[in-house]
């Protein structure tokens, strides 16, 4: 009898999970652990996330968004789609970093709009890259260069 409660309880959690609709936070989420798997150089960990990234990215309804943000994701969700799929599709890390960056100025032009995210979002820049990434931390974790770079960046703008 225990064991049945246990399953039935398991199994209304997770319809509950997947009835959430995606939201522009549950992109920032996975988006955040596609630029954690290429701040430790780790390719496959990046694939994989990138991959949870894209059925995310494909789970938003549009309407589910506030004005502004539907109006964003409706300008930059194709390119969001295409970069995210480009990083689970190769373990070519270098083509993970450039297809990186694409991913990052589309996301970062919802989140500007955004009013449905928690907390602060950062928007750093790399200067050696010209490329741009976003964070929940001020400090800096470099995702194109890894270990080899990590502190190399700035801050370029903030979102509360």
């Amino acid at each position: 009898m225990k064991k049945i409660k246990i399953l039935l309880a398991t199994m209304i959690y997770i319809g509950s999970l997947q009835a959430q609709p995606a939201t522009v936070q549950t992109m920032v989420n996975s988006y955040l652990q596609v630029k954690d798997a290429l701040v430790k150089s780790d390719p496959a960990k990046a694939a994989s996330a990138a991959t949870e990234l894209s059925t995310g990215i494909r789970l938003v309804n549009p309407v589910d968004l506030a004005m502004k943000e539907r109006t964003a994701f409706e300008t930059n969700g194709k390119i969001l789609l295409e970069s995210a799929e480009t990083i689970s599709k190769t373990t070519d890390l270098s083509k993970q970093r450039t297809a990186f960056a694409a991913l990052s100025v589309a996301l970062w032009k919802i989140i500007e709009l955004a009013e449905s995210i928690k907390g602060k979002v950062y928007y750093q820049y790399c200067p050696m890259k010209k490329a741009y990434w976003l964070s929940l931390e001020p400090g800096i974790k470099n995702p194109y260069y890894g270990s080899s770079m990590l502190s190399c960046g700035n801050i370029s703008a903030e979102k509360n």
